[in-house]
């Protein structure tokens, strides 16, 4: 939807991806985590030292890329350490 709206051109099998999923929103964010931290992994492997993320409402995809990269940690992590 979001590239309909901007008039920009998406990648086809980017495309046949989401289409292929678009009925489920928990099967939407979860493709979005996948091409998001394919993508970071990219940027940072090829030396990019920072990444900016638009959330557009969606904070929990991006938190999810950021636990792929292993920048954040889960919220099960941060509960175990405040019980120590």
């Amino acid at each position: 939807r979001m590239g309909h709206l901007c008039k920009t051109r998406v990648p086809k099998d980017v495309a046949e991806m989401f289409e292929s999923v678009k009925d489920d929103p928990h099967k939407v964010k979860q493709a979005g985590i996948h091409l998001g931290l394919q993508m970071s992994k990219k940027l940072l492997d090829s030396g990019i030292q920072g990444l900016h993320f638009y959330t557009l409402n969606l904070e929990d995809v991006v938190e999810g890329i950021l636990k792929g990269l292993d920048m954040v940690e889960s919220k099960d992590s941060e509960n175990a350490s405040e019980d120590n």
